[in-house]
């Protein structure tokens, strides 16, 4: 009779199982899931077994409990059991097994867990692409508005047009193209252009300034107007 200590990858709570040492590696899933049927609830052919050993050397409880999955829901470092094999077999516990304390000897993987975290991967990674691309397409659809409205802009390409005059011109040409919303102002809400900020803008005689005064409350509408 053989005593395994096994651990659940992800569970962490060493436990114990004792079998004979001529039975198979099925017949040890069989009472693996016995042992902790609150834990387990798939069928126990359903479980993966591996060997709880890194070259010649079985894990100590602490290592065995930081194992995680890869993204496969695998345990590619480690030797997955074969279920038709019989626990002393060499590629197992061997004719000669000697259990030594605080030596964990099984990785018990629940297949149908691991078919989920792998698919939850992929899922996560497909969700940040998908993402990444909507936030791409969105960026696109903002910077081709702007360039639709600035297409629709008048350009003063000589002086004999005063920047009041091509103001004019601007405002008709947004109001022919019906690009100008009139709203009503929201009670005790700041107004979006008040009487004092257009004081503010009349004092402003250099372009460059102008421009980083106007620029926030166009970003502004951008934002309101989702452009």
């Amino acid at each position: 009779m053989l005593t395994l200590f096994c651990v659940v990858v992800g569970e962490g709570v060493p436990f114990s199982v004792k079998i004979d040492a001529e039975k198979t590696v099925s017949e040890l899933k069989t009472l693996i899931k016995k042992e902790n049927e609150n834990t387990i609830t798939c069928d126990a052919d359903l479980l993966d077994l591996y060997l709880a050993k890194m070259g010649d050397a079985w894990l100590n409880t602490a290592d065995a409990i930081n194992v995680t999955l890869d993204e496969d829901g695998k345990l590619s470092s480690f030797d997955v059991k074969d279920p038709t094999f019989s626990i002393t077999n060499r590629k197992h516990f061997g004719a000669n097994f000697e259990r030594k304390e605080g030596d964990i000897h099984v990785l018990v993987v629940i297949a149908a867990q691991g078919a989920v975290n792998a698919g939850l991967n992929t899922f996560t990674r497909t969700s940040q692409l998908e993402f990444q691309d909507a936030v791409l397409r969105g960026i696109r659809g903002i910077r081709n508005k702007v360039a639709v409205l600035e297409d629709r802009l008048p350009h003063k390409s000589e002086k004999s047009l005063t920047d009041g005059a091509l103001g004019q011109t601007v405002i008709a040409k947004l109001e022919t193209d019906e690009l100008i919303k009139d709203f009503a102002p929201a009670h005790g809400e700041e107004a979006f252009w008040s009487p004092l900020i257009q004081k503010q803008a009349n004092t402003i005689e250099s372009e460059v300034e102008f421009d980083a005064f106007i620029t926030p409350f166009f970003d502004l509408t951008l934002v309101v107007w989702c452009l």
